[in-house]
């Protein structure tokens, strides 16, 4: 941290905080060129004791608690978290996000937070997915190792609220329902989608995300496009809707022309 802070030119800034003293971290505050600030906490207790700083760190634009511990440090992360006002991106793995869920945390009506990454795990639920519908300004949401049926139920509500998202990442999200496919295919703006890793997948449900006319990048795996009669439907409904190239391209790569 001393040579840190002996560059008052610095502009960005990420830090693996690994200490306790808050007023060390404060001392950031100092960095008076310092225009965007990124902590990652991998200890619950780390994060606990400093995180009565973050709302005096005003280039405090990026948190991620990647964080495990007793659930009382994980519940005084929480209002603090919420206080950070110029906060766009918030990373949580699975147990401290059940904590913010739990608490309903302010941080939902907060449109500066654009960019949300969940890591599931322990005991969370449909339930707690609900909490993310009010972060109606995010552009970018993914889930990470999620276990179980926790997203799959909860894309319909979400889908309905989060009408700016560009970027989804449903990786290995056990998705396995026609309805949460349908969900995702009204989310017209969307210009990446990630689905691997999801052998539940229904091959039926791809036709839903044909609409997706904006998409750049879309991520599948193979095993999903290897019925004939599948292939045929979705050439047919990429061409009558005017799908994006993204599945002109896919499919050519694939060697599935019709």
């Amino acid at each position: 941290m001393k040579v840190v802070l002996q560059l008052q030119q610095l502009q960005q800034l990420h830090l693996d905080v690994g200490f306790q003293e808050a007023g060390l971290l404060l001392r950031l505050s100092q960095l008076t060129s310092l225009q965007r600030l990124a902590l990652r906490y991998k200890d619950a207790e780390d994060a606990a004791a400093t995180a009565c700083v973050w709302k005096q760190l005003r280039q405090l634009q990026q948190l991620q608690l990647d964080v495990m511990g007793e659930k009382a440090h994980l519940q005084a992360i929480v209002p603090h978290a919420a206080a950070c006002s110029a906060l766009t991106q918030l990373q949580l793995s699975g147990c401290v996000a059940e904590e913010f869920a739990e608490a309903r945390a302010g941080l939902a009506s907060r449109p500066s937070i654009t960019d949300m990454h969940i890591r599931l795990g322990c005991s969370m639920t449909p339930r707690h997915m609900l909490w993310l519908r009010g972060f109606t300004a995010l552009t970018c949401l993914s889930f990470d190792e999620a276990m179980g049926n926790v997203v799959d139920p909860a894309l319909p509500a979400l889908a309905a609220s989060l009408k700016q998202l560009r970027h989804l990442d449903l990786h290995a999200c056990w998705l396995q329902s026609m309805e949460g496919l349908a969900a995702v295919g009204q989310l017209t703006q969307l210009t990446e989608l990630q689905l691997e890793a999801n052998p539940w997948l229904p091959q039926q449900g791809l036709m839903q995300l044909t609409g997706l006319t904006r998409l750049q990048r879309l991520s599948l795996d193979t095993r999903h496009l290897q019925e004939q009669d599948l292939v045929r439907e979705l050439w047919a409904a990429v061409e009558a809707r005017g799908s994006s190239e993204v599945f002109r391209n896919l499919m050519d790569d694939l060697g599935l022309s019709p």
